[in-house]
């Protein structure tokens, strides 16, 4: 039979704390930023511990979650590879500090243009493939890139490639 207060006869005999219930209820709550760290953090398996030491993080990946923006990734400095496939975000950004980079994963977003990535001098892997990339351009200072997926986007002129 159900309890008004949320517990249930079998199910242990001490309810939930209401404060604690209500920190469930409400983990992602708090600013975009902060909603943000915590899907990271979460869906990584990242600890507290690695959440106030960012600096030691070399690797991120979240597919299929709504993250719409990656602004926090400023916070990852030494980060090495970010996966983020589907995470329905537009546009690159948050990697001004992220020079150590090397495999960059956004497929499968709404990323209209190619930007944000001029710091990230160490990148190897560049993969934006189904996003609505109209143009190749701002690849320049991308002198270390081997590999570069762009296909399913609404790419229709190929010149520019040359500079790469």
């Amino acid at each position: 039979m159900d309890d008004p207060r949320g517990n249930f006869e079998g199910i242990g005999s001490n309810p939930l704390n209401p404060e604690d219930m209500y920190k469930n209820m409400n983990k992602r709550s708090g600013t975009n930023e902060e909603k943000r760290l915590e899907i990271i953090k979460e869906m990584n398996g990242f600890r507290d511990k690695d959440m106030q030491n960012t600096d030691k993080i070399e690797v991120i990946e979240l597919v299929l979650e709504d993250l719409q923006s990656m602004n926090v990734i400023y916070r990852f400095k030494n980060i090495k590879s970010l996966t983020l496939i589907n995470v329905d975000i537009d546009t690159i950004e948050g990697l001004d500090d992220c020079c150590f980079l090397q495999e960059l994963w956004l497929n499968e977003n709404s990323i209209r243009k190619i930007d944000g990535l001029q710091n990230c001098t160490n990148l190897r892997a560049l993969y934006l493939c189904s996003n609505q990339i109209t143009t190749i351009e701002n690849l320049q200072t991308l002198k270390n890139l081997e590999i570069l997926w762009l296909c399913d986007n609404k790419i229709n002129v190929f010149s520019t490639i040359h500079s790469v």
